[in-house]
């Protein structure tokens, strides 16, 4: 499945000029706004995220970033794995205002999370693991609390359970990690 994602992510890219992830949608026409009757039209690529802007009715693809595993010891007996990404901030900006809605469509849903940065300077952290004493024990970090819902036919919608600070976040999900930031 993986790979037939991926040969539609080329094939899509190569023929339309652009990466499926700098491409608005646009849901509905904004000078009449959705009908009782109308259903929303979901994401034709399968493992982008998209933030939904409700106000025009666009799904917003997220910055789909490189990242490194790196691995920090929290003094004698324990360590973190964190994913690292290059740069202080997301090139996807959203107002404190904004309400997050993530609308996405991937296999397992269940699989995405939404994570705050940890700032280091000119890059963003995002903490996957804690690892007991000697590695016996690890701890996934299960990421900020969402409510996840089904949205159309064959997507998923990612809300944020509260209001989020302004800061850098990732949504992360099997090998992919999509930033944004908020802005005060």
């Amino acid at each position: 499945m993986h790979k037939y994602a991926f040969f539609l992510v080329i094939l899509f890219a190569s023929s339309s000029g652009q990466t499926p992830s700098n491409k608005p949608i646009v849901l509905f026409d904004s000078s009449s706004g959705p009908t009782p009757n109308s259903k929303p039209i979901e994401p034709d690529v399968l493992g982008v995220v998209f933030l939904l802007d409700s106000s025009n009715h666009v799904l917003q693809p997220l910055s789909n970033e490189r990242w490194k595993a790196q691995g920090k010891r929290s003094g004698w007996f324990s360590a973190a794995g964190f994913i690292e990404i290059a740069g202080e901030h997301s090139e996807v900006r959203v107002a404190s205002s904004r309400k997050i809605e993530l609308i996405f469509n991937v296999s397992h849903p269940e699989d995405v999370k939404l994570y705050q940065s940890l700032q280091k300077k000119d890059q963003r952290l995002f903490e996957m693991v804690k690892v007991g004493p000697g590695g016996r024990t690890r701890e996934p970090i299960p990421g900020l609390p969402v409510v996840l819902t089904k949205y159309g036919q064959s997507s998923f919608k990612l809300v944020p359970m509260s209001p989020l600070v302004p800061g850098e976040y990732a949504v992360i999900y099997d090998g992919t990690v999509m930033s944004f930031g908020i802005d005060n």
